[in-house]
């Protein structure tokens, strides 16, 4: 963000506030809004997913309670970091957080692996939602895929021709493939 803005005016966790947002400085969960994405049905698949894994992660099914509170704080601080970064690919390593998902005998995944995992674990085959998650997972995130639709330093056109079938995506209500 820095070329973009000189001032210093905007924060990291600012601009990438969405979700469960650990704030690790005040000891505190945010629960936000996720960012809007392409289209209706990717935000309610995505919502869907998590309202899923919640509901295994309280009725225990995923891994018993006192094992997912068994989790450090600075431990989680680094996940989250980590995922701000490299979204999807990001590395989780941490055996105790994956066993709290219900993944013990996993050493180390890419976040897509892990939301795979789980998408197995807590969503029927039938799920309505399943294939968007599904389409998300096998393609990347939204950045992502913007990313590689546009090219690392665009010119103008591909921008405009990316943004043009993102707004397509949209008026049609299906996910922006790359």
């Amino acid at each position: 963000l820095a070329p973009l803005d000189p001032d210093g005016i905007l924060e990291p966790e600012w601009t990438n506030a969405r979700g469960a947002i650990a704030r690790f400085s005040r000891g505190t969960i945010e629960i936000r809004l996720l960012d809007i994405q392409e289209c209706p049905a990717a935000d309610l698949a995505i919502l869907q997913f998590i309202v899923e894994i919640l509901k295994h992660l309280v009725d225990e099914s995923l891994a018993p309670r006192p094992l997912q509170k068994n989790q450090r704080v600075a431990d989680l601080e680094t996940l989250f970091l980590g995922a701000v970064q490299h979204a999807e690919q990001s590395v989780i390593a941490d055996r105790r957080y994956l066993a709290a998902l219900g993944l013990p005998r996993v050493r180390a995944a890419a976040a897509r692996d892990v939301l795979h995992a789980l998408l197995d674990r807590v969503a029927p085959e039938n799920a309505s939602w399943r294939p968007a998650i599904e389409f998300i997972l096998r393609h990347g995130t939204l950045a992502r895929r913007l990313l590689k639709s546009a090219g690392r330093r665009p010119a103008h056109a591909k921008l405009f021709d990316t943004y043009s079938r993102l707004a397509d995506a949209l008026h049609h209500g299906t996910l922006f493939e790359p």
